[in-house]
């Protein structure tokens, strides 16, 4: 995937009033990816993909929490002037403060073991 979303949904970002949304429902449509029903999908700013990685695990989705945080953060990158997705060091920034929680800090701690088992590290 070389597409990246994010200057699609900057707009999206910058005007998104996090204090008011306080559940997946209220999350704004201008977010929505897809959806079905009740059900859908909505963008979140994290698109990093490292292609040198010796691991990959497919089928981690955030939750509202991360969607939150990462939101928080691109607003954060947007007001100082940063392309969240432009060099290296923000893409960094961008998923460093978008996890949150007991099972990101359970998911990174069994990531580390699974680089040293493979002479890696967790980045």
């Amino acid at each position: 995937m070389n597409d990246v979303l994010f200057p699609r949904y900057a707009a999206a970002i910058g005007a998104a009033d996090l204090a008011r949304i306080a559940t997946p429902a209220q999350i704004p449509d201008a977010f929505t990816l897809t959806g079905e029903g009740r059900l859908r999908a909505c963008y979140i700013p994290f698109e990093s993909v490292n292609t040198g990685a010796r691991v990959v695990i497919v089928g981690i989705t955030p939750g509202f929490n991360q969607w939150k945080n990462a939101i928080k953060e691109a607003q954060r990158q947007l007001s100082s002037g940063a392309d969240p997705f432009l060099g290296r060091k923000d893409k960094a920034a961008l998923s460093s403060k978008t996890d949150s929680g007991r099972i990101d800090a359970a998911r990174v701690a069994l990531l580390a073991q699974m680089a040293a088992l493979v002479g890696g590290q967790v980045r």
